[in-house]
């Protein structure tokens, strides 16, 4: 069964962790930081948005092949 919760806990978990990101700038804003961003935050952001949107289909899917096993 499709848990509808997830896509929007990972959403408000995301918008966290942007916060808390753009928060951090003040603090950490030196060519470190621009690289790790480079490296992982934005890469993160890209792979977490398309890996949620496949597990929407995924989810779709499955109920599919549970209704039709009913």
């Amino acid at each position: 069964m499709a848990q509808p919760g997830l896509s929007d806990d990972f959403n408000a978990l995301w918008q966290r962790l942007a916060i808390l990101w753009t928060d951090s700038e003040p603090i950490w804003n030196d060519a470190v930081r621009h690289d790790f961003d480079k490296r992982f935050m934005t890469p993160l952001q890209e792979e977490s948005a398309a890996t949620m949107k496949a597990m929407a289909t995924l989810m779709e899917v499955i109920a599919t092949a549970q209704r039709s096993v009913k």
